[in-house]
Protein backbone atom coordinates (compact mmCIF):
# COMPACT_ATOMS: atom_id res chain seq x y z
CA UNK A 1 0.00 0.00 0.00
CA UNK A 2 2.90 2.30 0.92
CA UNK A 3 4.65 1.46 -2.27
CA UNK A 4 1.56 2.54 -4.25
CA UNK A 5 0.88 5.43 -2.15
CA UNK A 6 4.76 6.31 -3.35
CA UNK A 7 4.58 5.94 -7.15
CA UNK A 8 1.12 7.85 -7.07
CA UNK A 9 2.24 10.71 -5.69
CA UNK A 10 5.73 10.18 -7.74
CA UNK A 11 3.66 10.20 -10.95
CA UNK A 12 1.68 13.71 -9.72
CA UNK A 13 4.59 15.31 -8.94
CA UNK A 14 6.30 14.53 -12.57
CA UNK A 15 3.03 15.25 -14.22
CA UNK A 16 3.60 18.72 -12.17
CA UNK A 17 6.83 19.95 -12.91
CA UNK A 18 6.32 18.62 -16.72
CA UNK A 19 3.13 21.41 -16.78
CA UNK A 20 5.03 24.01 -14.97
CA UNK A 21 8.10 23.41 -17.82
CA UNK A 22 5.98 23.62 -20.57
CA UNK A 23 4.20 26.66 -19.13
CA UNK A 24 7.06 28.35 -17.35
CA UNK A 25 9.98 27.50 -18.57
CA UNK A 26 9.64 26.78 -22.49
CA UNK A 27 11.55 24.04 -23.62
CA UNK A 28 13.23 24.32 -27.57
CA UNK A 29 11.36 22.03 -29.22
CA UNK A 30 12.20 23.21 -32.73
CA UNK A 31 8.97 24.67 -33.31
CA UNK A 32 9.04 28.00 -34.29
CA UNK A 33 6.23 30.83 -34.39
CA UNK A 34 5.88 34.41 -36.20
CA UNK A 35 5.86 37.34 -34.03
CA UNK A 36 5.76 40.99 -34.14
CA UNK A 37 7.20 43.99 -32.59
CA UNK A 38 7.60 47.85 -33.39
CA UNK A 39 10.44 49.73 -32.04
CA UNK A 40 10.62 53.58 -31.78
CA UNK A 41 13.81 55.60 -31.62
CA UNK A 42 14.48 58.44 -29.70
CA UNK A 43 17.54 60.50 -29.43
CA UNK A 44 18.73 63.88 -27.15
CA UNK A 45 18.55 66.51 -29.82
CA UNK A 46 21.82 68.00 -28.66
CA UNK A 47 25.53 68.62 -29.90
CA UNK A 48 28.56 70.10 -28.08
CA UNK A 49 29.05 73.73 -29.73
CA UNK A 50 32.48 75.22 -30.47
CA UNK A 51 31.77 77.61 -27.15
CA UNK A 52 30.73 74.41 -24.81
CA UNK A 53 27.82 74.77 -24.68
CA UNK A 54 25.24 72.38 -26.11
CA UNK A 55 23.16 73.29 -29.10
CA UNK A 56 21.16 71.68 -31.96
CA UNK A 57 22.30 68.88 -33.35
CA UNK A 58 22.64 68.58 -37.30
CA UNK A 59 21.00 66.73 -39.79
CA UNK A 60 24.39 64.74 -40.92
CA UNK A 61 24.82 63.64 -36.93
CA UNK A 62 20.81 62.53 -36.99
CA UNK A 63 20.80 60.44 -40.15
CA UNK A 64 19.94 57.21 -40.40
CA UNK A 65 21.34 55.11 -43.10
CA UNK A 66 21.05 52.10 -41.63
CA UNK A 67 19.85 50.62 -38.04
CA UNK A 68 19.41 46.95 -36.70
CA UNK A 69 17.69 45.82 -33.62
CA UNK A 70 19.51 42.71 -31.88
CA UNK A 71 18.59 40.43 -29.69
CA UNK A 72 19.06 38.91 -26.10
CA UNK A 73 18.01 36.62 -23.58
CA UNK A 74 17.89 37.94 -19.85
CA UNK A 75 21.53 36.73 -19.37
CA UNK A 76 22.74 38.61 -22.53
CA UNK A 77 23.23 35.51 -24.49
CA UNK A 78 22.30 35.99 -28.10
CA UNK A 79 18.48 35.19 -29.08
CA UNK A 80 18.41 33.90 -32.35
CA UNK A 81 15.25 35.42 -34.23
CA UNK A 82 15.29 34.64 -37.92
CA UNK A 83 15.15 31.13 -39.51
CA UNK A 84 19.04 31.62 -41.38
CA UNK A 85 20.28 30.07 -44.72
CA UNK A 86 21.80 26.97 -44.76
CA UNK A 87 22.29 27.36 -48.34
CA UNK A 88 24.70 29.90 -47.73
CA UNK A 89 25.62 28.73 -44.10
CA UNK A 90 24.64 32.16 -42.34
CA UNK A 91 22.55 32.62 -39.09
CA UNK A 92 20.30 32.21 -37.49
CA UNK A 93 20.67 35.47 -36.37
CA UNK A 94 20.00 37.38 -33.38
CA UNK A 95 19.51 40.87 -35.41
CA UNK A 96 17.14 42.10 -37.79
CA UNK A 97 17.24 44.98 -40.26
CA UNK A 98 14.41 47.82 -39.84
CA UNK A 99 12.88 48.58 -42.71
CA UNK A 100 13.70 52.70 -43.49
CA UNK A 101 11.23 54.73 -45.31
CA UNK A 102 13.82 57.28 -46.80
CA UNK A 103 17.00 56.73 -49.16
CA UNK A 104 19.55 59.46 -50.70
CA UNK A 105 18.80 63.22 -49.17
CA UNK A 106 15.52 62.48 -48.08
CA UNK A 107 16.87 59.65 -45.41
CA UNK A 108 15.44 59.31 -42.15
CA UNK A 109 16.15 60.86 -38.94
CA UNK A 110 16.33 59.47 -35.82
CA UNK A 111 12.89 60.72 -34.88
CA UNK A 112 11.39 59.33 -38.18
CA UNK A 113 12.02 55.37 -36.38
CA UNK A 114 8.56 55.30 -34.93
CA UNK A 115 6.59 52.03 -34.67
CA UNK A 116 8.64 49.79 -37.48
CA UNK A 117 7.40 46.87 -36.93
CA UNK A 118 9.98 43.82 -36.75
CA UNK A 119 9.16 40.19 -37.85
CA UNK A 120 10.83 37.94 -35.57
CA UNK A 121 11.25 34.34 -35.91
CA UNK A 122 11.33 32.85 -32.74
CA UNK A 123 10.70 29.04 -31.12
CA UNK A 124 7.23 28.62 -29.52
CA UNK A 125 7.34 29.62 -26.44
CA UNK A 126 10.19 31.31 -25.78
CA UNK A 127 10.99 35.19 -26.01
CA UNK A 128 13.92 37.38 -26.03
CA UNK A 129 14.38 39.60 -22.76
CA UNK A 130 16.46 42.32 -23.74
CA UNK A 131 16.93 44.98 -27.19
CA UNK A 132 19.78 46.91 -28.30
CA UNK A 133 20.06 49.11 -31.43
CA UNK A 134 22.24 50.29 -33.81
CA UNK A 135 22.53 52.88 -36.44
CA UNK A 136 24.62 53.26 -39.42
CA UNK A 137 26.92 50.34 -38.97
CA UNK A 138 26.28 46.79 -40.83
CA UNK A 139 26.82 43.24 -39.24
CA UNK A 140 28.24 42.02 -41.63
CA UNK A 141 30.96 39.84 -39.69
CA UNK A 142 29.01 37.35 -37.87
CA UNK A 143 25.54 36.06 -37.62
CA UNK A 144 25.22 36.35 -33.62
CA UNK A 145 26.61 38.28 -31.04
CA UNK A 146 26.20 38.23 -26.91
CA UNK A 147 25.56 41.76 -25.41
CA UNK A 148 29.03 41.69 -24.14
CA UNK A 149 30.56 41.16 -27.83
CA UNK A 150 28.56 43.60 -28.86
CA UNK A 151 29.53 45.88 -26.50
CA UNK A 152 32.95 45.49 -27.19
CA UNK A 153 32.02 46.25 -31.21
CA UNK A 154 30.48 49.22 -30.27
CA UNK A 155 33.51 50.85 -28.36
CA UNK A 156 35.98 50.43 -30.96
CA UNK A 157 33.20 52.19 -33.89
CA UNK A 158 34.79 55.89 -34.51
CA UNK A 159 34.09 56.29 -38.60
CA UNK A 160 31.53 58.32 -39.60
CA UNK A 161 31.78 56.70 -43.52
CA UNK A 162 28.60 55.79 -42.89
CA UNK A 163 27.34 58.28 -40.80
CA UNK A 164 27.38 58.98 -37.24
CA UNK A 165 27.29 55.51 -35.44
CA UNK A 166 24.68 55.51 -32.50
CA UNK A 167 23.69 52.67 -30.07
CA UNK A 168 21.76 52.26 -26.82
CA UNK A 169 22.01 55.24 -24.33
CA UNK A 170 23.51 54.05 -20.87
CA UNK A 171 22.44 54.32 -17.69
CA UNK A 172 22.95 52.95 -14.07
CA UNK A 173 19.89 51.15 -12.25
CA UNK A 174 18.49 51.03 -9.05
CA UNK A 175 21.15 49.07 -8.06
CA UNK A 176 23.88 51.05 -9.14
CA UNK A 177 24.63 48.66 -12.30
CA UNK A 178 25.03 49.77 -15.86
CA UNK A 179 22.69 48.88 -18.23
CA UNK A 180 23.33 48.31 -21.82
CA UNK A 181 20.25 47.22 -22.93
CA UNK A 182 16.37 47.97 -23.20
CA UNK A 183 14.18 45.82 -21.26
CA UNK A 184 11.40 43.93 -23.16
CA UNK A 185 7.59 43.38 -21.73
CA UNK A 186 5.73 40.82 -23.04
CA UNK A 187 2.84 42.64 -24.64
CA UNK A 188 5.74 44.38 -26.79
CA UNK A 189 5.86 41.14 -28.25
CA UNK A 190 2.52 40.45 -30.72
CA UNK A 191 1.32 36.68 -31.92
CA UNK A 192 -1.25 36.38 -34.62
CA UNK A 193 -4.23 35.58 -33.34
CA UNK A 194 -6.96 32.88 -34.97
CA UNK A 195 -8.91 34.68 -37.72
CA UNK A 196 -6.47 37.51 -37.33
CA UNK A 197 -4.50 39.51 -40.59
CA UNK A 198 -1.27 39.66 -40.86
CA UNK A 199 -1.68 43.41 -40.69
CA UNK A 200 -4.04 43.49 -37.86
CA UNK A 201 -1.21 41.74 -35.69
CA UNK A 202 1.50 44.21 -36.64
CA UNK A 203 -0.96 47.18 -35.72
CA UNK A 204 -1.49 45.77 -32.39
CA UNK A 205 2.42 45.38 -31.94
CA UNK A 206 2.52 48.90 -33.20
CA UNK A 207 0.26 50.29 -30.21
CA UNK A 208 2.90 48.90 -27.77
CA UNK A 209 6.52 49.52 -29.35
CA UNK A 210 9.50 49.47 -27.96
CA UNK A 211 10.67 52.64 -27.09
CA UNK A 212 15.00 52.85 -27.43
CA UNK A 213 17.04 55.45 -26.44
CA UNK A 214 19.86 55.83 -28.50
CA UNK A 215 22.93 58.73 -28.16
CA UNK A 216 26.06 58.98 -30.58
CA UNK A 217 28.61 56.59 -29.87
CA UNK A 218 31.61 58.73 -30.31
CA UNK A 219 31.61 62.30 -31.55
CA UNK A 220 34.52 64.09 -33.50
CA UNK A 221 35.92 67.38 -31.65
CA UNK A 222 37.52 69.79 -33.27
CA UNK A 223 40.03 71.81 -31.50
CA UNK A 224 42.91 74.51 -32.44
CA UNK A 225 46.45 74.76 -30.53
CA UNK A 226 48.81 78.18 -30.58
Amino acid sequence: MKKSLFIALAALGFAACAEKAETNVPVNNGEKEQSYMAVTFTADDITRADDGEYAAGTEAERAVKSAYVFFFKENGEAFPVTDGDPSTNSGPNNYIEVELEKEGENMDNVSDVNKSVLVLKNYKGEYPAQVVAVINWNPTEKASYTLSELQTKITTMGDDTNGYVMSNAVYMDHAGKAKYATDLRIENIVKRTAGETEDDAKDRAAASPVVIQVERVAAKVEFSAK
